[in-house]
């Protein structure tokens, strides 16, 4: 079976666009990939067809990715977010007896974005359950909860490493409640580490600047982080605003063998153990004595993280996933 995986290529936070690619390949699948992002050879080709008047927005990619689907003739077109991929494009790959699936993990924080493109695809996943079921019922295009995943090979434990060693570690992007929660974990005395391109963010006086390591970090190297860390802890963007939906760092953080404490959603419970595999918190004000508690007890960090390494490899594997999907696909056929 052929697929065209149609990936955002200039995205560095999207490392999924490569293990999903890997493990499609490892099941057997022909693949093959384009980015919907333009480079310099597109954008000319955008630029002189507007002046002509063609009002397909990113006609140059687009024209791009129909001549590879006219020359591979993929049996599935499978895109990651695809906000860039025209209806012309999908429904070339349609004409040309493709199904075409889209895995969108920017939910719940930008459904209705989503929800714009979603009736121009067969198939529909999300990482959040709850739009999957509302998308399908707005739509009516099949739509399925279908989480991120590790890559084994990279998401794994690293050797300790002196210079990140922490009680508490964080890495991800900035955000006004991440902030304020490493500022809370500060005032109770907790040693942490941030990574992430935080410091265009902070005021020049910040006490966090001491605690961070300013940047995009790599997966290989969020994981070395992680494994010489005491605790990972993991916290959504939408912590406050949605009870749904979860994020590549629940599955990451899990491969790394450390024990993750992260907000609760409604999904964890269906792809974890929870205080067997790692611990959830529903309010910031119960993390000190729930952190505190934990960095008194090496036993029991080491069991949780142990049980969510081997619960991880077994079920949340990007290999898993893309049978996942693909069994969605054939199902609903």
């Amino acid at each position: 079976m052929k697929i065209l995986l149609v990936i955002p290529g200039n995205l560095k936070t999207v490392p999924m666009n490569v293990f999903s690619a890997k493990a499609l390949v490892n099941l057997g699948y022909d693949v093959k990939v384009e980015s919907y992002n333009e480079n310099i050879s597109d954008k000319i080709i955008t630029k002189i067809r507007k002046i002509f008047g063609d009002q397909e927005q990113y006609s140059g990619a687009n024209i791009r990715i129909r001549k590879t689907i006219r020359t591979f003739k993929p049996d599935m077109l499978l895109t990651i977010y695809g906000t860039s991929l025209s209806v012309k494009s999908l429904n070339t790959a349609k004409t040309h007896g493709a199904k075409t699936a889209c895995w969108w993990i920017n939910d719940p924080f930008q459904f209705k974005r989503g929800l714009v493109i979603a009736s121009n695809f067969d198939f529909w996943f999300s990482n959040s359950s709850v739009c999957a079921l509302e998308v399908q019922s707005l739509t009516g295009v099949p739509s399925t909860f279908l989480p991120t995943a590790c890559d084994p090979e990279i998401h794994k434990p690293y050797p300790f490493d002196q210079s990140n060693a922490c009680d508490i570690c964080f890495a991800g992007d900035w955000s006004k409640s991440r902030q304020k929660l490493m500022e809370y974990l500060l005032e109770n005395g907790f040693n942490i580490k941030i990574y992430g391109p935080w410091k265009k963010k902070l005021n020049k006086d910040s006490r966090l600047l001491d605690h961070l390591k300013n940047g995009f970090f790599s997966p290989e190297e969020m994981c070395r982080y992680f494994s010489s860390a005491k605790i990972v802890l993991n916290f959504h963007t939408w912590f406050d605003e949605s009870p749904h939906g979860v994020n590549p760092r629940l599955f990451e953080a899990a491969a790394c063998g450390v024990v993750q404490v992260v907000d609760a959603k409604k999904e964890i419970p269906e792809l974890f153990n929870i205080k067997e595999d790692l611990v959830t918190f529903s309010k910031i004000e119960e993390l000190p004595k729930l952190l505190t508690n934990l960095l008194n007890d090496n036993e029991k960090r080491q069991k949780i993280a142990n049980s969510a390494l081997k619960r991880v490899l077994k079920d949340h594997t990007y290999s898993a996933r893309m049978m996942q999907l693909m069994k969605f696909v054939s199902y609903k056929k």
